[in-house]
């Protein structure tokens, strides 16, 4: 496709701090084999080389902006102001993480699928990995006969798979109208945010996925998802995602199993902690800080199930101990 009859892509990077890694990634997406792009970097805060390493960026090309904000914001505000920044001309949305980069041809390859067959509102593709352990590559979820399927079975799937499906924000393509109609797009209520996004995405939507790797994912690590393990985020997240998701994709009896399953594993987590906290809790100042912000973030979470699940007898009654253990 020449430029002109290509629909517009978004591109989008929140960054912070991102000074080692931020000028490849932005390399990738000039490297683009497909061409109709415009280009955000949003910075938020950063307090290392970004700002200028930015500022060079857009001026080698028109189609790249660069935002400096001044106020620190979490990650998750962090990318509701790179998804801000959608063009209202935009068909398509791609985010790509400051430490991870996209290759030659991952807008082209992406573009087309959704382009042929227009119910699709997220496309993923085979992912190289470095996030845990030695590379490889993953988030492959679909038979290779198959591009597209249901966005609900694969919600179905994810929920009940302890490993996501979807992956992170850089290796995914969004339908820009969807961006638009919920907005902010990642729901403050969740650290992870992106997999409730993808939900929501998924809902109103088929998915598609590419037979190729097409993104990278660089293996050091983020602040952000150290916070997240320290928390122990994943587990309470993951528990509201059956609740918020789990009747409208599974069937009855299919939910109340696998709600029973992680209510279990959910309790059995936090009884642990509970004698875990008690025996050591006269250890040094700063442990105990970090336990009491752990045991904060679960309350919330817990108050937060009560509230999206009201008339759910199962939730209830795991509301009602959990909040003993959290005392």
């Amino acid at each position: 496709m020449n430029a002109p009859s290509q629909p517009l892509v978004t591109v989008a990077t929140a960054v912070y701090n991102g000074e080692d890694f931020l000028p490849e990634c932005a390399e990738s997406v000039f490297c683009q084999t497909y061409s109709n792009w415009r280009y955000y970097i949003v910075d938020n805060c950063s307090t290392d080389r970004t700002p200028e390493i930015g500022r060079e960026i857009a001026s080698r090309d028109p189609r790249v902006h660069f935002e400096r904000r001044e106020d620190f914001v979490d990650v998750n505000e962090s990318y509701s102001r790179a998804f801000a920044a959608v063009d209202p001309d935009a068909s398509y949305v791609k985010v790509v993480d400051a430490d991870d980069w996209l290759y030659p041809e991952c807008l082209e390859r992406m573009v087309a699928l959704a382009e042929s067959e227009p119910t699709v509102g997220l496309v993923s593709a085979y992912r190289l990995n470095e996030a845990r352990g030695p590379t490889m590559v993953d988030l492959v979820n679909l038979p290779y006969t198959q591009s597209t399927t249901d966005g609900r079975d694969i919600i179905a799937r994810s929920l009940a798979n302890p490993v996501s499906l979807l992956g992170p924000p850089s290796g995914l393509l969004w339908r820009a109208d969807l961006v638009r109609a919920r907005q902010p797009f990642f729901d403050a209520k969740f650290r992870h945010a992106d997999d409730d996004a993808n939900f929501w995405t998924l809902m109103q939507s088929r998915y598609g996925l590419v037979h190729q790797v097409l993104t990278y994912s660089r293996g050091h690590g983020s602040s952000e998802t150290s916070l997240s393990d320290r928390l122990g985020a994943y587990a309470p997240e993951r528990l509201r995602m059956i609740i918020r998701y789990g009747p409208q994709v599974l069937s009855k009896d299919a939910y109340q199993d696998l709600l029973r399953v992680r209510i279990a594993d959910y309790l059995a987590f936090q009884r642990q902690q509970f004698i875990w906290w008690h025996l050591k809790r006269h250890v040094r100042p700063a442990w105990r800080e970090e336990v009491r912000a752990r045991r904060e973030f679960h309350r919330q979470e817990v108050e937060l199930m009560a509230e999206e699940a009201p008339d759910d007898p199962q939730v209830q009654r795991m509301v009602r101990i959990a909040r003993v253990l959290l005392r």
